[in-house]
C-alpha cells in the first residue's frame, strides 16, 4: 500500500471512529455498515478490549508519572521556605553533605566489573567513567531527598490505577482440545501456561504447578500450550517428542522428567527419558517421524500466545489475566481459593 492510500485508509478510518468515542452506544446498534452487513457495538467492543485496556494503563502511568514530578516540585518549594533557602541551594547543600566521593579505586573497580561491555583501557575512560559515576550518585542521593520529603509531609497518592486486563477463558481456551491438562474442564477456574521446556524459569515454576495439582485438581482446569523460544535450540525438539509422549498417554511423566534434565535435551536424552517413563520406544521413534502435524500444533500454541501477548516463557493466565510472578505458593493458593468461592 503507497503512502496516499494509507493516509486515505487512516482518514475514513479516523471519520468512521470519531463518533463512536464520543458517544453512548447500545449493545447491538451499529457503528459501522458494509454492502451485505454490519458491525454491532458490543462487536467492535470486545474486539479492542486488549487495546482499550492498554490505553487506560499508558494513561494511568503518564498521569502517575505527572503526578510524582509536580509533587517533587511543590514540597521543594515549601520546604525551601521552611529552611529559608531557594529550591537550588536546598539540593546543592542535601548533596554537599549526603553524596559520597568516588576515589580512584571505586572508578578501578566499576571498570573492572564491566570490562567486557566498556571495551577500551582504563586510562582511556577513567575520566568518562568518573563524571558518569558521580551522575549516578548525585541521581540517586536526589531520589533520596525527594524520598524524604515525601514521608515528612506524608504524601499520599490516591490515583486509581486500573484494572488488569483480563482475557475471555473460551478465549486461552481455543485451540487447546489436543493440548495436556489435567483437573475438571467444566471448572469456573481456569489456569494455562504457556511454557518452554528449555528455560530455566519455567522449570522453577513446575513445583508449584505439581502442588497446586495435589491441592486443586478435581476443582480448577490447567493446560499446557507449547511456546519454544527461538534462541532454546533444544527446546523444540523436546515439544514434539513429549507431544509423541501424550500420544501413548504419558505426557505428564514424560513433561516432569524433561524439566528436570532442561540443560540437557539432546535426542539421546530425550530418548532415554521415553525409556525411563515407559513409553513402547518402537512407536515413539515412528511419531518421531511424523513431525509435521506435531510441528503445526506447537506453532499453533505459539500463534496463540502471540495474540495474547505472550512474548516470554513461563507466562501463566489464571481466569484470564497474566499472572506477574509465579513463585509464591501461598498467594496463588488464596486467589484460586477466592475464584473458587465466587
Amino acid at each position: 500500500m503507497n503512502l496516499i492510500n494509507k493516509i486515505i485508509l487512516s482518514t475514513i478510518i479516523l471519520q468512521l471512529i470519531a463518533p463512536i468515542t464520543s458517544t453512548t452506544y447500545k449493545k447491538n446498534q451499529q457503528v459501522a455498515t458494509y454492502k451485505g452487513g454490519d458491525i454491532k457495538y458490543f462487536e467492535l467492543k470486545n474486539n479492542s478490549r486488549k487495546t482499550m485496556a492498554t490505553l487506560k494503563l499508558q494513561r494511568y502511568k503518564a498521569m502517575s508519572d505527572s503526578l510524582y514530578y509536580l509533587l517533587i516540585e511543590r514540597l521543594l518549594r515549601i520546604e525551601a521556605k521552611v529552611q529559608k533557602t531557594t529550591v537550588p541551594k536546598l539540593k546543592q547543600s542535601y548533596l554537599q553533605k549526603n553524596i559520597p566521593k568516588i576515589s580512584d579505586n571505586d572508578v578501578q573497580k566499576f571498570y573492572l566489573q564491566n570490562k567486557k561491555k566498556l571495551g577500551n583501557s582504563f586510562e582511556s575512560l577513567k575520566f568518562g567513567l568518573r563524571e558518569y559515576m558521580t551522575k549516578q550518585s548525585k541521581d540517586e542521593m536526589l531520589q533520596n531527598l525527594y524520598i524524604s520529603l515525601f514521608r515528612k509531609y506524608e504524601v499520599n497518592f490516591k490515583l486509581t490505577k486500573p484494572k488488569p486486563f483480563k482475557f475471555f477463558n473460551r478465549e486461552l481456551l481455543k485451540n487447546t482440545k489436543d493440548d495436556p491438562s489435567w483437573g475438571d474442564p467444566k471448572s469456573k477456574v481456569v489456569l494455562v501456561e504457556f511454557s518452554d521446556f528449555e528455560c530455566p524459569y519455567c522449570q522453577k515454576v513446575q513445583p508449584i504447578i505439581k502442588k497446586l495439582r495435589k491441592d486443586f485438581e478435581k476443582k480448577i482446569y490447567y493446560v499446557f500450550r507449547d511456546f519454544p523460544l527461538g534462541f532454546h535450540f533444544q527446546a523444540k525438539m523436546a515439544h514434539i517428542a513429549a507431544n509423541c509422549a501424550k500420544k501413548q498417554k504419558k505426557y505428564f511423566p514424560f513433561h516432569n522428567r524433561v524439566f528436570q534434565a532442561s540443560s540437557n535435551l539432546t535426542s539421546k536424552n530425550l530418548l532415554k527419558i521415553a525409556k525411563t517413563v515407559g513409553l513402547n520406544v518402537n512407536k515413539y521413534q515412528n511419531c518421531l517421524k511424523n513431525l509435521m502435524p506435531l510441528n503445526n500444533e506447537i506453532e499453533q500454541d505459539i500463534t496463540d500466545g502471540k495474540k495474547l501477548g505472550v512474548d516470554g516463557t513461563p507466562t501463566l493466565f489464571l481466569n484470564g489475566e497474566k499472572m506477574n510472578g509465579f513463585d509464591d505458593y501461598q498467594k496463588i493458593k488464596n486467589k484460586i481459593e477466592q475464584l473458587l468461592k465466587k
